[in-house]
C-alpha cells in the first residue's frame, strides 16, 4: 500500500491494458477490474435528494403509525421524566417555588416544549414565540431585552412549525448567541396574522436533524426532517405489511376446470349458464363444505399460498426501520428482545443515554430561555444560579436504591475513619443528593459540633500476649467482706 491516492493514467494512443497505474491506498485488481473504471461500484455515488414537501411529511405523520412513532417517541421520551428547577435559596423560598410552578402550568411550558420537539423533528424546525402584554404587531419586530421584562408582562407562549414562520433570509452578522442564524422571521398563522415580522429575541428556535451549512441554506435556513432518512425504510415496511395482508385474502383459491368453457363464454347465453353454475357451486360449498362437480367434464382443485419465511422478511424490514430511526425495537415496536437470555436492558440503557444527550443538546438551552422569560414575568427578576436538572429516564427499584445508599454509607464511614473528610462534608453531600430533608443550617450545626468536640483518638493496639503453656493461671482470691 502507498500513502497517496491511486490514479489511473491513460496516455493518448494507449489502450487500458497498456495504461500506467500509479498505485494508491485502496484495493485494486486490474485483471478483474476491481477498483478501476471497469468496476460497477466505481460508478456508484450519492446524489442530492430534495427534502420532503409539507404534504408528504404531514401525510406520512397522519397515515403511517410507524412514521408518527418515529417522530413522537423520542420527543415524548425527552419530556416524559420531567425536570427540576433550582436556584440559590430555592429550598427555603417556598413562595417563589409555588409561583413558578403555577406559571409553568398557566403558560403550558411542558406542552409548548413538546410541540417544539414534535414539529421540529417532523418538519425540520419550529419556533415558540413570546407574546408580551401590551405589545402591538409592530413591536414584535423590535428586540426583546430580558432585563426589561416586568412582572406579569408575559401574555402567552405560542409554538408553530416552520411552515407558519419563515426566516427572512438575513443571517445575523453580530457575534453572539444568534450569530449566523436569521435576524427575524415572517409569521403567518392561517390568516389571523398577516405577514408579521418577529425578531429572533422574541422566540425560541427548535432545530431538527442537523444539516451541513450548504444544505441548511438550501432548505430555507431550516434543519432537516427526522423522517427523511427513514422514508425508504418506512415505505418498504408499510408496503411489505400491506402485501402480506393482501395475501391473506388469497391464501386459498378455488380453481374449477370445465371442458369447453371458452366456447361457453363466447355467447351471452353461455356466459349466463356458466355464471349460474359456478354461483350455485360456491353457494353449495359455503353451505355444506362440499363441492359437487360433473364427473366427466369438470375438475376442482385448491391453490394454497404458503407464508413460510414472511415473518423473517418482515422482521428484517423492522430492524432496518429501527436503524434508520435510531430507536431500539423494544421501544419503537414494543417487540421483546429475541433470544433465551436477551432482556433488551442493554438496548434501553443505550437508548436512555441517547435521549439524555438529546436533552442536553436540543432541549436544555431552549428551556433556560423559556424559563427566564416566564420567571421574570412571574417574580419580576431572574434568580441567581438558576439551574435545570433532568430527572432520570428510568427509576430505580427500592432494592437498587437501598444497595446504592448502603455502598455510599460504607464509603463515607471509611473516609471519616481514615480522616480523609470531616463529618460536615458528608452531611453536605447527603443534603445535595437529597437523601434526607437536610438544610444548610444542619450542615453548619454538624460542622460547629465537630469543632467543639474533636473526635477521640483511635485506641492503640494492645500488646500481644505470649500464648499460654501448661496449666491455666490460678484465680485471684476474693477479698472477704468486712
Amino acid at each position: 500500500m502507498w500513502p497517496f491516492t491511486k490514479r489511473l493514467v491513460i496516455p493518448a494512443g494507449l489502450s487500458d491494458a497498456k495504461a500506467r497505474v500509479i498505485p494508491g491506498d485502496s484495493l485494486e485488481n486490474l485483471v478483474g477490474g476491481l477498483g478501476t473504471p471497469r468496476d460497477k461500484r466505481f460508478h456508484t455515488h450519492y446524489r442530492f435528494s430534495p427534502s420532503p414537501t409539507r404534504d408528504q411529511i404531514e401525510n406520512m405523520y397522519d397515515t403511517s403509525w410507524l412514521a408518527g412513532r418515529i417522530v413522537s417517541t423520542v420527543a415524548h421520551d425527552m419530556i416524559r421524566a420531567g425536570w427540576k428547577v433550582s436556584w440559590d435559596g430555592s429550598t427555603k423560598d417556598e413562595k417563589s417555588t409555588k409561583a413558578i410552578s403555577d406559571a409553568e402550568t398557566a403558560f403550558n411550558v411542558i406542552d409548548e416544549s413538546l410541540q417544539g420537539l414534535l414539529w421540529s423533528r417532523a418538519s425540520g424546525g419550529a419556533c415558540t414565540i413570546f407574546f408580551m402584554r401590551g405589545d402591538t404587531l409592530k413591536d414584535l419586530s423590535l428586540p426583546l431585552e430580558m432585563e426589561s421584562i416586568k412582572k406579569d408582562s408575559l401574555l402567552s407562549l405560542v409554538t408553530r412549525d416552520r411552515w407558519w414562520i419563515a426566516p427572512t433570509g438575513q443571517p445575523d452578522p453580530n457575534p453572539g448567541p444568534n450569530f449566523g442564524l436569521p435576524i427575524s422571521y415572517m409569521l403567518s398563522d392561517a390568516g389571523t396574522i398577516a405577514s408579521t415580522l418577529v425578531h429572533w429575541s422574541r422566540l425560541v428556535r427548535w432545530n431538527g436533524r442537523r444539516l451541513p451549512r450548504t444544505s441548511w441554506f438550501r432548505n430555507g435556513m431550516w434543519d432537516g426532517s427526522e423522517l427523511q432518512p427513514c422514508l425508504d425504510s418506512v415505505k418498504d415496511y408499510d408496503a411489505t405489511k400491506a402485501g402480506i395482508a393482501a395475501m391473506v385474502w388469497e391464501a386459498n383459491v378455488d380453481v374449477m376446470k370445465q371442458s369447453g368453457l371458452a366456447d361457453l363464454l363466447a355467447t351471452d347465453e353461455g356466459t349466463e349458464k356458466a355464471r349460474r353454475r359456478f354461483e350455485t357451486g360456491a353457494l353449495m360449498k359455503s353451505f355444506n363444505r362440499m363441492v359437487l362437480i360433473d364427473k366427466d367434464s369438470e375438475e376442482f382443485e385448491q391453490k394454497t399460498i404458503t407464508f413460510a419465511g414472511l415473518k423473517d422478511v418482515l422482521m428484517n424490514f423492522m430492524i432496518d426501520v429501527c436503524g434508520a430511526a435510531d430507536v431500539p425495537m423494544t421501544r419503537l415496536f414494543g417487540q421483546s428482545a429475541a433470544g433465551i437470555s436477551a432482556t433488551g436492558e442493554f438496548d434501553m440503557k443505550n437508548y436512555h443515554e441517547h435521549i439524555s444527550a438529546k436533552q442536553k443538546s436540543h432541549l436544555w438551552r431552549n428551556l433556560m430561555r423559556i424559563y427566564e422569560v416566564v420567571i421574570r414575568s412571574t417574580l419580576g427578576f431572574f434568580p441567581e444560579n438558576f439551574a435545570i436538572d433532568f430527572n432520570p429516564l428510568q427509576e430505580m427499584t427500592d432494592k437498587e436504591e437501598s444497595e446504592i445508599l448502603l455502598n455510599r454509607a460504607k464509603a463515607a464511614q471509611i473516609y471519616m475513619a481514615e480522616g480523609a473528610v470531616p463529618e460536615h462534608v458528608i452531611t453536605r453531600d447527603l443534603k445535595d443528593r437529597g437523601t434526607y430533608d437536610l438544610t444548610d443550617e444542619d450542615v453548619a450545626l454538624v460542622k460547629k459540633t465537630a469543632v467543639a468536640m474533636p473526635p477521640a483518638p483511635l485506641p492503640l493496639p494492645s500488646a500481644r500476649k505470649p500464648p499460654a503453656t501448661g496449666a491455666p493461671p490460678a484465680a485471684k482470691p476474693v477479698p472477704a467482706a468486712a
